[in-house]
């Protein structure tokens, strides 16, 4: 479907005057200009609904296609490109084709995790004018816009209206500009359009392939190493550059920025707020200008203005971890322990698995003297990245340390040489050294106080705890279960043990505890949404719907519940209506998966609301 029309994209642009002339516009509602439909094993290509539609099916190498454009080199010009990706790995390159003679060609490429290239075909040999380099400006989601101009001695690379780099102008192989597609991916190209430009001096106001700012000292100093005169004259001369520059052109966002980086590598922090500020009245939620300036902020120490500009970039990109763990390392800074820890756990339900973020949750826990939870939080990181360095380390730290400060170990030790028969000696210090991770002791000392009195059930339930910390799933069972004989009124017991049947598969005794401690917890709704993930499974549809209304009755705003209701009534009860008003709900709710659904098959029942 056409998702934007040739009038607004130019809008958009920042170039839709009097001054240009259209070279040339695809926005395929026809294939007047021969764009390659083809159908076979290897790629499929076709154009339906406004839309130019390309999967490459190969496992290795990528398609073109391409059309040729007359574009006299005389003018400047410029090649739009809006294309979205549908399909397919993030690593792999997609994007604009230009100046190709069908085997040579350039080519800007972007990935689906945020990174750009740009370079060239010659001769057999790739040429690298930028390696993979990540930049904030690609949607991760959605359609991308790109563009190569031609301005002057110069390429300049935009991505969704922002510079990304710019080389020297060299001369096109040919004519044909068109779009090149990874393998195994599938993409739909929207709209390609060339606007010529009058030819007219070009000032470069940021120097890409000529110079990487980034491999120079960032301040004046940098350890030990102090910026000597000459490179100090260098960036006067810089900045003077841009201010001449501003003085003709106020409005150039783009020198504004440079100028204030500048700034901030010589640490002239005041200046590079003033620009940044100026910057962000022309645009207010910028998060690259916002960013910048909370670093900038924070090199002022004023750190409530910087925690203030991240707080805001977290609003705008609340799935960007990368921000988020700036706004932690913020809180961190400004001792704000408790803010901090709220953004980690927020980010971790974004990004569960993310081993960093655990990490630095653990780290957080020990300025805040919680132990224990610092350990979990380490122990977890290395679940997800067994090799994580820091996560080894700060593990090994605290180890030590509850070690050393734990004097019970030995008491419970001399204890037990004076009582070898006794218990509870064994059950005491199996705790102690549980708490400082010693877990094969741990179960060891669990062991044997089961081995000399079968009477204390908290002994199993304590060794069951510790079964399920080493996923020994199945004896774990066999220690609730003992617990159980003893105590069955315990509905957080009998739900351990449903929850690991259904990791082993039963799900027959799984339903029966979910069922036993809802009886004694009728108000629990973690019971009922692992009730009726057995019900769903096992196509129990009607018991499945009443656990879920029983979950919205109890919390309102759990849009998971309210999604899978409203699928049933859809896909099992034929409840078209009743079922799009739940799936509605759960979308009003922030649910993604739900919107997903919705856009696919309630369609027709939101119009109907809306007539």
């Amino acid at each position: 479907m056409k998702k934007i029309n040739l009038l607004l994209i130019l809008v958009f642009s920042g170039f839709f005057s009097l001054a240009q002339d259209t070279l040339f516009v695809e926005d395929f509602n026809n294939n007047r200009n021969q764009w390659p439909i083809i159908t076979n094993a290897n790629n499929h290509r076709k154009i339906k609904n406004g839309v130019y539609i390309f999967e490459n099916r190969l496992k290795k190498g990528s398609f073109e296609s391409r059309v040729a454009v007359l574009i006299p080199e005389k003018f400047d010009y410029e090649v739009n490109l809006v294309f979205t990706k549908t399909k397919g790995p993030n690593e792999r390159a997609n994007g604009l084709i230009f100046g190709s003679n069908g085997k040579e060609r350039f080519s800007f490429v972007i990935s689906g995790n945020g990174k750009f290239s740009i370079d060239k075909y010659e001769k057999g040999q790739w040429h690298d004018f930028y390696p993979w380099t990540a930049t904030s400006y690609i949607k991760t989601k959605g359609s991308n816009h790109l563009k190569m101009r031609k301005a002057g001695d110069y390429y300049l690379f935009y991505i969704n209206g922002k510079q990304v780099g710019q080389i020297k102008y060299q001369q096109p192989f040919g004519n044909q500009v068109g779009i090149t597609v990874s393998r195994e991916t599938t993409v739909e190209i929207d709209k390609i359009w060339i606007l010529k430009h009058k030819a007219q001096p070009f000032i470069p106001v940021k120097i890409f392939a000529e110079t990487n700012d980034s491999t120079k000292v960032s301040s004046i100093s940098k350890g030990e190493k102090i910026i000597e005169a000459k490179e100090i004259a260098e960036f006067r001369a810089r900045i003077e550059m841009y201010s001449k520059y501003l003085k003709y052109h106020p409005q150039s966002t783009e020198a504004m920025l440079n100028r204030a980086s500048v700034y901030m590598q010589i640490k002239e922090y005041i200046n590079a707020i003033s620009d940044y500020n100026s910057l962000l009245k022309f645009q207010s939620n910028n998060v690259v200008y916002l960013e910048k300036r909370a670093l900038a902020y924070q090199a002022l120490k004023q750190n409530e203005k910087a925690i203030a500009d991240v707080e805001r970039i977290v609003l705008l990109h609340p799935s960007d971890v990368n921000k988020r763990i700036l706004l932690i390392a913020l809180y961190v800074d400004n001792k704000d322990y408790d803010d901090a820890l709220s953004e980690i756990n927020a980010s971790i339900q974004i990004y569960p698995q993310n081993a960093d973020l655990h990490n630095l949750q653990g780290e957080i826990y020990v300025l805040k003297e919680n132990q224990n939870a610092a350990i979990n939080s380490f122990e977890t990181a290395l679940k997800f990245a067994p090799e994580h360095k820091k996560a080894k380390l700060n593990l090994e730290r605290i180890k030590n340390r509850l070690f050393t400060e734990n004097q019970q170990i030995n008491a419970f030790s001399e204890l037990i040489k004076k009582m070898p028969l006794n218990p509870d000696n064994y059950y005491y210090r199996a705790v102690e050294r549980e708490k400082i991770l010693d877990l094969d002791g741990a179960m060891d000392d669990y062991s044997q106080a089961i081995n000399l009195s079968y009477s204390n059930v908290d002994v199993y339930l304590a060794r069951a705890g510790l079964y399920e910390k080493k996923a020994q799933y199945d004896k774990a069972v066999a220690d609730y279960s003992k617990y159980i004989e003893k105590f069955p009124w315990n509905p957080t017991v009998i739900e351990k043990r449903a929850n690991l049947y259904q990791k082993l598969g039963n799900t027959s005794m799984a339903l029966t505890d979910f069922t036993s401690a809802i009886k004694f917890e009728p108000n629990k709704t973690a019971l009922y949404q692992g009730r009726v993930e057995i019900y769903k499974n096992a196509k129990q549809y009607d018991k499945a719907l009443v656990d879920y209304k029983k979950i919205m009755d109890l919390d309102e705003k759990n849009s998971n519940a309210a999604f899978n209701y409203g699928k049933i009534l859809i896909e099992v009860k034929n409840n078209k209506t009743e079922g799009c008003k739940f799936v509605q709900k759960a979308v009003a709710a922030g649910n993604k998966e739900a919107k997903e659904y919705e856009t696919k098959n309630c369609k027709s029942e939101k119009s109907k609301g809306n007539k």
